[in-house]
């Protein structure tokens, strides 16, 4: 009864819907207004869709930050911001499969004088000496890697650095510590030890940290020498 002309049919438009399964929308075309309410109300749909798709995405995205935000902090210690055990043991999993390096140096560092702060002035001071040693080590080495704290007052750092800049860091450390100062505390003692790839190529990442665990002891044991303090106090 019509005859197909291109796009037209009769009283009737064709308009071809999905192109590649071969289907076709067919809209009868009687008035202009009929015509009208059909493509607003496609256009009303799209809108929709768009809408919908911004909302569904938006709220992927709210989940996936809110995620990645809660597995950052099951990785950091609450009391100083740095990283915890759990991402120090995670790291040191990852470098006993892989090697540690040349470049690798591992640093223990010990904060000396926290029991004697906490018996005297009380663990809020104990937590301001924490605070300062974690901010004084992260200032200095942070540069080079990341700066662990895996106990109360043990800290740890795994580093890429050659000898001079970790000598340069350990210095600045040094001079830091010294001169530091919070509402309580003034000055922190901080005891070191440290080994590299470099200096123990063929020794693996448990047996460098042993060695540097050794060195910061004989440098505690260095710091209670001098100052007359016992260990057990300290």
């Amino acid at each position: 009864e019509y005859i197909y002309e291109g796009k037209n049919w009769g009283r009737y438009v064709v308009t071809k819907y999905l192109d590649w399964i071969g289907w076709y929308l067919v809209v009868r075309n009687d008035s202009p207004a009929v015509m009208h309410r059909f493509f607003n109300i496609i256009l009303l749909n799209v809108i929709l869709c768009i809408l919908v798709m911004g909302i569904l995405i938006f709220a992927i995205r709210i989940v996936v930050d809110r995620t990645t935000a809660l597995t950052l902090a099951s990785f950091r210690d609450q009391t100083t911001g740095l990283l915890n055990r759990r991402a120090f043991e995670e790291e040191k999993a990852r470098l006993n499969e892989s090697g540690p390096g040349e470049d690798f140096i591992y640093v223990t560092a010990d904060v000396n004088g926290l029991k004697t702060v906490n018996d005297t002035l009380g663990h809020a001071a104990g937590d301001e000496l924490i605070r300062g040693a974690a901010h004084c080590l992260k200032t200095c080495f942070d540069a080079y890697g990341n700066v662990f704290r895996i106990g109360g007052d043990e800290f740890a750092a795994m580093l890429t650095a050659s000898d001079s800049q970790l000598a340069e860091a350990v210095s600045r450390l040094e001079r830091m510590s010294a001169s530091w100062s919070g509402e309580v505390i003034n000055g922190i003692s901080i005891s070191l030890g440290y080994a590299s790839g470099r200096e123990f190529p063929s020794e693996n990442i448990s047996e460098i940290m042993k060695i540097s665990d050794e060195r910061m002891y004989a440098a505690k044991a260095e710091h209670y020498r001098k100052t007359g303090n016992r260990r057990r106090e300290n």
